[in-house]
């Protein structure tokens, strides 16, 4: 069993994405039930795929593990399995703000100017420059704690 020096949970903390999905639910119902629109499997399909892209949008979370085998990472649902990038592997190392919009295109799982991203919530990451050229960066809600994580290895 290791000791983790660092362990991180993020989610989606923005209500914006959530507002749109219940905007469109409230569409639905007023199609539906207002304008008398008749198919009502074109109604129940909408309402299941809106139900089921706001669960999507629920479930999604970013964990960031950092030990003394390296640092860990997994954004869930699209990552089952944990990613590893050991420490001998990293060439540098630092804790930045970011822009995600600007620098990667938005949140998720995303390729940018800087190199491969995973992104939930915050405008801070810890940028990790590897051994073979390649930039990863994770985003974090806990810069301070993470500094200290990864300066002590």
């Amino acid at each position: 069993m290791t000791n983790n020096k660092y362990y991180e949970v993020q989610k989606l903390d923005s209500i914006w994405p959530l507002l749109v999905l219940a905007v469109t639910l409230v569409i639905n119902w007023l199609l539906y039930f207002y304008l008398r629109y008749d198919d009502l499997i074109v109604f129940y399909c909408s309402m299941a795929t809106t139900i089921l892209m706001c669960s999507f949008l629920l479930s999604m979370r970013l964990y960031t593990r950092i030990d003394e085998n390296g640092v860990h990472y997994r954004f869930f649902p699209f990552q089952f399995k944990w990613h590893t990038i050991r420490h001998k592997d990293i060439k540098e190392h630092n804790i930045r703000k970011i822009s995600p919009w600007s620098e990667y295109g938005g949140y998720g799982v995303r390729n940018g100017k800087s190199g491969k991203a995973y992104i939930i919530a915050g405008n801070d990451g810890l940028q990790l420059t590897l051994q073979n050229g390649n930039s990863i960066l994770i985003g974090t809600n806990q810069p301070d704690k993470i500094r200290s994580a990864v300066s002590v290895k």
